[in-house]
């Protein structure tokens, strides 16, 4: 936004256009002065528009200009929510499910998520199949949750995991552990970490796959270098049991130093 329109949309908010009034904040959030930015948008918390609320919303969430107020984020996540937004309707099922800035919900939760999810946002999607999964705020039903997923991208690694998981449950009908090893090995070359974990965990203890520690220890590796913490204490483990490899606890001792710095 250039010095031209600066003075135009200025005018304009002076007029109180709220479309112009949430061009400024954007502009000076994106010039990383925040509280300006949160001046304007005090100009415009009375406004239906649903994306201006979350945006609220979203500056009370992580005290951008403002103190931090999560009673406060989630009554505009909230408002957002009600006039449709699928992102603030997925906001909204978070603090239900996880108590933050209301009362835990689970019910709530799940009405939450299932609205932003038929709306097709891959995130709530990915939130109601575990819901689906482990029966919070409704029935354990794994085949919906495996259905839900379905509308969500093939290559995301949280898709992945997850049917991974519902498909290496033997208790049902679902149940496709061949496929699930398919899937976790496809995570597990697009580098996603969980995928990595599990699929290294199934190598270790010999289920579904042959056991193969030399294999477990690769795909650990790949995972610690991702970050793991818990990759990298298994990694330490390994060697101080000689596990996969030649025992020793110099190794060992690098990886659980490693671990406690990726906490």
């Amino acid at each position: 936004m250039d010095e031209n329109d600066l003075v135009k949309y200025e005018k304009l908010a002076s007029l109180n256009n709220e479309d112009a009034i949430y061009l400024l904040a954007r502009h000076y959030q994106d010039k990383s002065n925040f509280v300006k930015a949160f001046s304007y948008l005090t100009r415009i918390v009375n406004t239906t528009n649903p994306s201006y609320l979350r945006k609220i919303g979203y500056f009370f969430e992580k005290g951008l200009g403002v103190e931090s107020n999560k009673e406060k984020a989630f009554e505009f996540y909230l408002k957002s929510a009600r006039f449709g937004d699928y992102i603030s309707q997925y906001n909204v099922a978070i603090c239900y499910l996880n108590g933050v800035g209301i009362e835990k919900d689970v019910d709530k939760a799940f009405n939450f998520a299932y609205q932003s999810a038929v709306q097709n946002y891959e995130k709530a999607s990915i939130l109601l199949a575990n819901m689906y999964r482990n029966g919070i705020g409704c029935e354990k039903d794994p085949k919906t949750a495996l259905s839900t997923l379905e509308r969500c991208s093939e290559d995301s690694g949280a898709v992945i995991y997850l049917r991974s998981l519902l498909l290496l449950d033997s208790k049902t009908e679902i149940a496709n552990p061949e496929l699930a090893i398919k899937l976790l090995q496809k995570g597990a070359f697009n580098n996603d970490t969980k995928c990595l974990l599990l699929l290294a965990d199934l190598y270790e203890k010999g289920q579904i796959v042959p056991q193969e520690i030399s294999k477990s220890l690769s795909l650990l590796m790949k995972a610690a270098k991702n970050g793991s913490a818990s990759a990298m204490n298994r990694i330490a483990e390994y060697y101080e049991k000689g596990m996969g490899t030649l025992k020793n606890e110099e190794i060992a001792q690098f990886w659980r130093t490693e671990a406690l710095k990726h906490k």
